[in-house]
């Protein structure tokens, strides 16, 4: 087992392995012989961050090293909620087992695959995680273990519906163990101290009120530190301006190169296996094939792997209830037609425009679905308790136009012709 040393054995946690962020992380058996399967050492090979590095050049991390992190993490707020009386040891090991095989499902570039999956397949990250662990020996080392794979899986996800629903949370919510790794992991390696949690505090403050987890609110500090965190690393990190023009290349390519190489067409996990970064990059480097597609896709990711980038022309920003950016969302032909439009306004070619508005919330910070605060004995939503918190309510997304360096001035006019003038974006350091 790599980057591992054997410790003294500590009840079942027999090895430890050195995180920068965690400390030595201590693992079992059980979870020794998981990290050693194929599909989590898969996940070295895929990017934490995309194409980050792009921008940021320590952002190099990868799924797997986060993976490590969220068991860790899980396994604090396990201890936590034992700590209650609410679960027992058993529950502790299934949500450690959960943190680590989250993330199991992922594509090459991890979220950019995704886009291309949904559209293709109508998947995402989540359903794979759960086909690998259930047609894996994944499954059988689990089992093997005296747990439950299915329950795991689904707990990964946050898709369990059975007794102790709130298991779920620890995977998925506002505070989970998913979030509060990757803003200290993502943080640490881009050099951004923008992520910079408490995650003592906030691990060592949830409580389980029914089928659903709570942050005491003692912990107030703490959790407004974590949404301010969110919110910056969002805006200085993963929606970057240029992050997003090497992210829109990364997708073009795949989504080009799609047919040629089989990325979507996958009928086992032992054919998802192969599907990490540089084999799309290497595919299609190597490919003879003389298909117009291909050689488009090839030509791009040669221009993304010198760095020469697309260039942000327009940015606009909206907010919760945008009607246009809902639309955008929703309907590809109107997307299709404004594109079409502000191509032939700039007389461009179509495919020199290109149209970014991430679907995922771009800034979020919504408390009252993700932060329910425990305040002396119910259940309070944190903006009723933050004037910080209520200020940033809500969501911001960002829709930006991209074009080629020659073409910019022409596309910049056309953009603010089909979609309004831009509010006002201070550039600093892009």
């Amino acid at each position: 087992m790599e980057d591992v040393k054997r410790g003294r054995a500590r009840g079942e946690n027999s090895w430890e392995i050195r995180d920068p962020i965690h400390g030595y992380i201590r693992v079992n058996e059980l979870e020794k012989e998981i990290i050693d399967n194929r599909f989590l050492q898969r996940l070295k090979r895929i990017k934490q961050l995309g194409l980050v590095h792009v921008v940021y050049p320590g952002g190099e991390h990868s799924r797997f090293t986060h993976s490590l992190g969220t068991m860790h993490v899980a396994g604090l707020m396990g201890k936590r909620l034992e700590s209650q009386g609410v679960i027992d040891e058993d529950d502790v090991q299934v949500l450690r087992l959960a943190g680590l095989i989250h993330d199991v499902g992922h594509g090459p570039f991890s979220h950019v695959f995704e886009d291309l999956l949904h559209e293709k397949r109508g998947m995402t990250h989540e359903d794979l995680t759960i086909w690998i662990v259930e047609n894996t020996e994944l499954k059988d080392i689990l089992e093997r273990g005296g747990y439950d794979a299915k329950k795991i899986a689904e707990i990964s996800v946050g898709r369990y519906k059975g007794k102790k629903r709130f298991l779920n949370d620890v995977m998925v919510s506002g505070f989970c163990a998913d979030i509060l790794d990757y803003l200290e992991r993502d943080s640490y390696h881009t050099g951004v101290e923008y992520g910079r949690i408490d995650v003592d505090r906030i691990t060592n403050s949830v409580i389980a009120l029914g089928d659903q987890l709570a942050i005491d609110a003692t912990a107030l500090y703490a959790l407004e530190s974590l949404i301010i965190a969110r919110y910056e690393m969002f805006r200085a990190v993963y929606f970057h301006r240029t992050v997003r023009a090497a992210t829109i290349m990364i997708r073009e390519v795949m989504f080009l190169a799609d047919a040629e190489l089989g990325l979507t067409s996958f009928s086992s996990p032992g054919e998802y296996y192969r599907l990490v970064d540089e084999y799309v990059i290497s595919s299609i480097l190597d490919l003879k094939t003389a298909s117009k597609k291909l050689e488009l896709a090839r030509d791009l990711l040669e221009k993304l792997l010198r760095r020469e980038l697309l260039k942000s022309c327009y940015e606009r920003v909206f907010h919760t209830h945008d009607t246009l950016y809902s639309s955008l969302i929703k309907e590809i032909k109107l997307r299709e037609a404004i594109i079409g439009e502000i191509a032939e306004l700039a007389e461009v070619e179509r495919e020199d425009v290109y149209l970014d508005f991430p679907t995922l919330l771009s800034v979020p910070h919504y408390p009252l679905r993700d932060f329910p605060t425990y305040v002396r004995g119910e259940i309070t939503p944190l903006t009723s308790i933050s004037h910080l918190v209520s200020s940033l309510s809500g969501y911001m997304n960002v829709l930006r136009v991209y074009t080629w360096e020659s073409h910019r001035e022409r596309v910049t006019k056309a953009s603010e012709s089909v979609l309004g003038k831009p509010h006002f974006t201070l550039g600093i350091s892009y």
